[in-house]
């Protein structure tokens, strides 16, 4: 799309006929069809490659792939479907492409400038947007108060495959939705010496329905996939193989992506590695592990006291009054210094003139928050000709549900932990389905649990490194859990969101299963 338009101005500028135009258009059209076809090509080609390595089964492989693609046309429809026109992505992915397709822009003006962006070096956000990226839709919205802004990692690797994407969506998705797929094979292969078997192993980590979904699209659960396979797959080499300043490369580079694309996935993976490490030295005996639940409450509560910016209940509460405000619908746009937010049932109270602007028609209460600070105040927005930067224009969610407000406590945090834990793996409750969202995620729910209750049936007895990998699995699965129960009031999200912790809890059901069949060659 935006390299379509590019081009487009550039002819029409100098003014060559609308035939040039037409051919020029039809040619970017196809041309990033030619190469989301090469890269699924170079897929099957290196899957071809990788089968004898990995040690699993060609056709399994290259099903795999297949599968993989399928889902992302799935996804693509979906997410046009849910939108307005019903033709072009809607939602996060569609801000993902088309902000990165900005800083591509930019990159032709001012590469230098770019290649600041790219890596993070430019210092003057005011300047930039203010000019460069005046245009981007949530480039900014990391400016709320957070200390990691996880939008940008995932745009800033779109934005280099704009180069060579030629504005089709497809690419970018293919992309994604291809690096997921190779972090679900470094799972697997990171874990295989400790599963019975290996082929259910990988055919559930390819086909569980949440993570066949949401990685393969333009999501950051894509990249979340790809980031934990990194991330197991080079700490198991560290621990046991032979260790290599390439292995510690890649294991840095897999905190890096968990850190700054889902923080909490990050922070509450990454202090596993001293858990392995000193679990390592003691000959992996499982004395370690009341110790380390030890060490999380401990954690936990201190984190409780710290500084605002750092404060573990400050940061639930504000991140689920911002999930609140966000499931309960509404319009949501940034000034020159805070973020505002409006109840829906004021819709008609502005006038949304363009794709990423807002102007206010009547006076509308809301709430604002200065960048920075955590706590939105009340306020009363005056009608003007000045238009806002949009950042979220959305109906009420259909699977928004109640949720016990934090408000600041630690006691209620701990309150909410059972009621956490069942809107996290239980609902929707089956009276609470209306739509085909709904049951997709009824679905999955009783998936997942009927396999926990059939691998607590069909357990083995756990060496003592399965025991410390289940353990370190499962608490982390857990907290992970907690986190998102916490914060998040629409079931529609939740399935998302939990996807990584999807993935550890398979990972340490199928440690858990003893044998199932006397061969386990894929």
């Amino acid at each position: 799309m935006i390299f379509q338009h590019r081009v487009a101005f550039i002819f029409s500028t100098i003014k060559l006929n609308s035939c040039i135009v037409f051919i020029c258009t039809f040619t970017t059209i196809y041309m990033g069809l030619f190469v989301a076809i090469s890269i699924f090509g170079l897929g099957l080609y290196a899957l071809a490659k990788l089968a004898s390595k990995l040690n699993v089964n060609l056709f399994l492989l290259l099903s795999g792939w297949i599968f993989k693609l399928v889902c992302s046309i799935i996804f693509v429809w979906i997410f046009s479907l849910s939108g307005i026109d019903g033709t072009s992505i809607q939602g996060d992915s569609y801000n993902f492409f088309f902000d990165s397709g900005i800083l591509a822009d930019h990159a032709q003006k001012d590469f230098w400038g770019y290649f600041q962006l790219l890596f993070g070096f430019h210092t003057n956000e005011t300047e930039l947007m203010s000019t460069h990226l005046a245009a981007t839709n949530i480039w900014s919205y990391g400016n709320n108060g957070d200390f990691i802004n996880d939008n940008r990692l995932i745009i800033r690797i779109n934005s280099v495959v704009h180069f060579f994407s030629f504005g089709n969506f497809y690419v970018h998705v293919l992309i994604f939705s291809g690096l997921a797929y190779t972090g679900i094979l470094m799972i697997y292969k990171a874990f295989e010496s400790y599963v019975s078997n290996k082929k259910i192993f990988l055919v559930s980590l390819i086909l569980f329905p949440s993570i066949a979904f949401w990685g393969s699209g333009l999501t950051k659960e894509t990249l979340t996939i790809f980031g934990l396979g990194l991330f197991f797959f080079s700490l198991n080499k560290i621990l046991f193989d032979k260790k290599s300043l390439l292995t510690f490369i890649v294991l840095i580079v897999a905190c890096f992506i968990l850190l700054f694309n889902k923080p909490y996935v990050g922070i509450v993976l990454i202090p596993s590695m001293l858990f392995l490490f000193v679990a390592k030295k003691i000959n992996w005996k499982p004395v370690l592990i009341p110790i380390w639940i030890v060490v999380i409450i401990i954690g936990s509560i201190v984190l409780s006291y710290l500084p605002e910016k750092i404060n573990l209940v400050d940061k639930l509460s504000f991140r689920q009054r911002d999930m609140i405000n966000l499931g309960k619908g509404g319009l949501f746009f940034v000034t020159d210094s805070s973020f505002c937010a409006f109840d829906y049932s004021y819709f008609n109270h502005f006038d949304t003139l363009a794709t990423n602007k807002i102007k206010v028609v009547k006076e509308t209460p809301g709430d604002y928050k200065l960048f920075g600070p955590n706590p939105f105040h009340p306020f009363n927005i005056s009608p003007s000709e000045k238009l806002y930067e949009r950042y979220l224009v959305q109906e009420p969610s259909q699977t928004y549900i109640d949720i016990t407000p934090i408000n600041n406590s630690g006691i209620q945090l701990v309150k909410n932990i059972s009621e956490s834990i069942v809107n996290t793996t239980v609902r929707p409750f089956p009276g609470e389905v209306n739509n085909f969202y709904g049951y997709f995620i009824f679905v999955v729910n009783c998936s997942l649990l009927i396999f926990i209750a059939c691998s607590i049936y069909l357990r083995k007895k756990l060496s003592n490194i399965e025991k410390n990998w289940f353990f370190l699995l499962m608490s982390s699965a857990l907290i992970l859990i907690l986190i998102i129960g916490w914060t998040s009031p629409v079931i529609g999200a939740i399935i998302r969101y939990k996807v990584p912790a999807e993935i550890l809890i398979l990972v340490a059901l199928h440690i858990l299963i003893k044998p199932l069949q006397k061969k386990n060659s894929l």
